[in-house]
């Protein structure tokens, strides 16, 4: 195994290779940065252009792309509180209010380092340990995902703090909307009234719609009053006390990010909601001594910001 480790480092090291992951990683943060487009999207329109390079060249481009947009996905959720693909609904939550407190710079500080922290940790994992993970995962059944379902909608509920019942109501409605479209079983149509929604409602066109027009009537409401005192990027950044502070939150999410990942079925959105479920769940540890340390999860927390950004694989 060292020896392949070795080789492809080699390989990566060739100066196509890495042309490659820095072409790669620029497209894939522009792709994860807009609203609408996914890392899925995004490698399906550079696929017509890996057909001219070699095929190594090719996977090392599609697949810095895709771990850059996984990122990119969080730029806009931190500065516009508009999610750029699904894993990055739940850096809202934390990375907005960062940002309406002239700390724009701090929240992507974190979030790029909490998810180069997580993706390094995530691929050693793999290569150590995919072997016997994937031989457990595999042997789920509809018992271990009917439990596995419960989880995580437990989860999204708690999100909802101590308006519990609001929380549950809330999954009851994205559960409804779910069923929309034609039954992958039996092939029955369920609310169809638009042949458009044969397949289902999309993702990606619902979080748009949640999050970037409710956040443009707000924007209109309180254009008034609404004032965002927005520093310098290069002046912002999180100090090393500060990322140091963030170490648990990082670890936490990287161990639920790769649990996630290998369970057959699961994705990034329901490893980063896990993420901070979990992370609000537990017992508060001793705060680090910053200016953000005794924000509260309903205004702001960088210390417990990097919990969302996991990274499955």
């Amino acid at each position: 195994m060292l020896e392949n480790l070795a080789t492809g480092f080699v390989l990566v090291a060739q100066w196509q290779n890495a042309l490659a992951i820095v072409a790669g990683a620029v497209v894939g943060y522009f792709v994860g940065a807009l609203p609408g487009l996914s890392a899925g999207m995004g490698i399906a329109l550079l696929l017509p252009f890996t057909f001219y390079f070699p095929p190594l060249t090719s996977l090392v481009l599609l697949t810095s792309l895709y771990s850059a947009a996984e990122y990119g996905g969080s730029i806009t959720a931190v500065l516009i509180n508009v999610p750029g693909e699904g894993g990055a609904v739940p850096t809202c939550f934390d990375g907005y209010p960062l940002t309406q407190q002239g700390q724009p710079g701090k929240a992507l500080g974190v979030s790029i380092v909490a998810s180069c922290y997580a993706g390094i940790a995530s691929t050693i994992g793999l290569i150590l340990v995919s072997i016997p993970l994937a031989q457990i995962a595999l042997k789920f059944g509809p018992p271990e995902y009917f439990a596995l379902g419960i989880f995580g909608l437990t989860t999204v509920a708690g999100l909802a703090g101590k308006s519990w019942v609001k929380g549950f109501i809330a999954v009851l409605f994205g559960l409804l909307i779910t069923t929309i479209g034609v039954d992958a079983v039996s092939g029955n149509s369920r609310y169809i009234f638009f042949k458009s929604l044969y397949e289902g409602i999309p993702l990606i066109p619902v979080l748009v719609g949640l999050f970037a027009v409710s956040e443009v009537f707000l924007t209109m409401e309180e254009l008034a009053d609404r004032t965002v005192a927005v520093r310098k990027f290069s002046g912002s950044l999180p100090t090393i006390r500060e990322y140091l502070g963030t170490h648990l939150a990082m670890l936490r999410g990287t161990i639920i990010g790769f649990v996630i990942g290998i369970v057959p079925g699961a994705g990034k959105a329901v490893a980063s909601f896990m993420g901070r479920g979990c992370w609000r769940a537990s017992p508060l540890p001793r705060q680090p001594t910053t200016r953000w340390s005794a924000a509260p999860w309903s205004r702001c927390c960088l210390w417990g910001f990097p919990a969302p950004r996991p990274r499955p694989f």
